[in-house]
C-alpha cells in the first residue's frame, strides 16, 4: 500500500527518511511529479524500462562538477527550472520547486527525478493520475496538485535541444 503525505514540513522529512532507506516516493515538481529515490536501477524497474535504452535522469541541488562548460552556462542560465541537461550520458534537472529541493537538502544527495508513471504511459499532474498507475508499486506519495504546471521538462544536450518543453530555449 503506498502511503500518502502531505506537503507539510513533517511529511517531507518522512518522504526524505523512506527514500533514505531505499524507497520511492513520489513527488510533485514544477513540471510533472516525479519518482525520488537513490537507485535508479529501483526506479527503472517500477517504470517497466531499461537503463540502458534510457538512463534515469536525476534531481540535483547544485551544478554538477562534471559538466562541460557549455552545460554548465546553460544550467546557470536556466537553473532552477523546468530544464532538463543531458551531460555525460545522464539527464540531470534542478527542478524549481520547493519540496523536490527539500528533499534532496535532506538525503544530501541528488534524487532521481524521472516522472512517475509506467513507461509509455501518460505523465502525471496529480496525485490520483500518480496512484491510478503505480499505487502499490511505490512506498509513498507527497500530494501537492498545486505545483505541477503540467509540461515535461525542456531537454538539451550538447547545445543541442532534444526536446522542446516546458521553457522555450533557443540555442
Amino acid at each position: 500500500m503506498t502511503e500518502i503525505l502531505s506537503n507539510s514540513i513533517n511529511d517531507i522529512k518522512h518522504a526524505a527518511e523512506i527514500i533514505l532507506q531505499g524507497g520511492v516516493v513520489a513527488i510533485p515538481t514544477d513540471t510533472l511529479y516525479g519518482l525520488a529515490a537513490l537507485n535508479d536501477q529501483q526506479v527503472a524497474n517500477i517504470k517497466g524500462r531499461s537503463l540502458k535504452e534510457k538512463p534515469i535522469s536525476w534531481l540535483v541541488n547544485i551544478i554538477p562538477t562534471t559538466f562541460s562548460s557549455e552545460n554548465k552556462k546553460i544550467a546557470e542560465l536556466f537553473w532552477p527550472g523546468a530544464l532538463t541537461i543531458i551531460d555525460k550520458g545522464i539527464g540531470y534537472r534542478k527542478s524549481d520547486d520547493y519540496i523536490s529541493q527539500k528533499i534532496i537538502e535532506l538525503v544530501r544527495q541528488p534524487i532521481t527525478g524521472t516522472s512517475a508513471n509506467l513507461t509509455n504511459q501518460t505523465s502525471n499532474t496529480t496525485a490520483a493520475g500518480v496512484l491510478l498507475q503505480l499505487e502499490g508499486k511505490i512506498d509513498a506519495i507527497v500530494v501537492d496538485d498545486s505545483l505541477p504546471k503540467g509540461m515535461a521538462s525542456t531537454v538539451v544536450q550538447d547545445g543541442k535541444i532534444l526536446r522542446q518543453g516546458a521553457i522555450y530555449i533557443d540555442l
